[in-house]
C-alpha cells in the first residue's frame, strides 16, 4: 500500500491534536515526520471528515510507531492527525491500551 508519502507541494503541519497527543506520549516530532517520509500506508479512511486519511506504521529506533495523516486536497497539504508508539523524548515506549 506505499503509495505516496510527503513532501507534500503544501507543505504539512500538525493539528492541535496531533500536538497534544505527542507532548502527552513524550514523541518527538522528527521521529513522526520520519515515519511520514519513509513508513507505509496500511489503511485508508477515505470516509473521515473534513479530509480523507490514512495511517501509516513506521519505525523508529526498531520500535513501531504509528501516524494518522489528513491530506488537504485543496492545496496538498498534509496535516498530522495523531502519532502514538515509537521513541519517547524519555527513550522509553508507551502502548495503546483498549479500554
Amino acid at each position: 500500500m506505499n503509495e505516496r508519502t510527503v513532501p507534500y507541494s503544501g507543505g504539512i503541519r500538525f493539528s492541535a491534536h496531533a500536538v497534544q497527543r505527542i507532548f502527552e506520549r513524550s514523541l518527538r516530532k522528527i521521529d513522526v515526520v520520519e515515519v511520514i517520509r519513509s513508513g507505509e500506508k496500511i489503511a485508508d479512511y477515505p470516509d473521515d471528515l473534513p479530509y480523507p486519511t490514512f495511517l501509516m506504521l513506521g519505525f523508529v529506533q526498531g520500535r513501531p510507531m504509528h501516524v494518522v495523516l489528513a491530506n488537504n486536497g485543496e492545496d496538498d497539504m498534509g496535516i498530522i492527525v495523531s502519532a502514538s508508539g515509537g521513541v519517547t523524548c524519555r527513550g522509553t515506549t508507551k502502548r495503546w491500551t483498549q479500554k
